[in-house]
């Protein structure tokens, strides 16, 4: 799976926490905001971006928006 420099930080912060719900402040945190705008909308689509690249058909685990906070990283 090909990731962006800031899908792969977003990413790594979530599959180090797998199962516990990661703030959106968290992630803005965790990317190179001088590099990446780091917004609510931008964290957003970087989330739906990195969903896309987890094919449900290849892989058995999926990130859950967790409404008003943040992201769940979760294995089924």
């Amino acid at each position: 799976m090909k990731l962006t420099l800031a899908e792969y930080e977003i990413f790594k912060l979530l599959i180090r926490r797998v199962g516990q719900t990661v703030s959106r402040e968290e992630i803005a945190n965790s990317i190179d905001s001088h590099r990446f705008d780091s917004g609510v909308e931008s964290i957003n689509i970087l989330i739906g971006r990195i969903r896309k690249k987890l094919d449900p058909k290849k892989y058995d685990t999926f990130i859950q928006t967790v409404r008003g906070i943040g992201y769940r990283f979760v294995e089924n």
